[in-house]
């Protein structure tokens, strides 16, 4: 693969946001940026709250 027909990206992972900045090809940046969803894990063994 050669530098001209290659993607090039950058991620700074943030408390809240994920910023994702993405060089295309043809030199155009991309930025994107995703807010985090938490993840709560819960034993098998423990009852759900309401």
């Amino acid at each position: 693969m050669t530098k001209q027909n290659r993607w090039e990206f950058w991620i700074d992972r943030g408390g809240t946001f994920t910023d994702i900045v993405a060089k295309r090809p043809d030199g155009q940046l991309v930025i994107n940026k995703y807010q985090k969803i938490p993840i709560i894990w819960r034993s098998p063994q423990q009852p759900a709250s309401i």
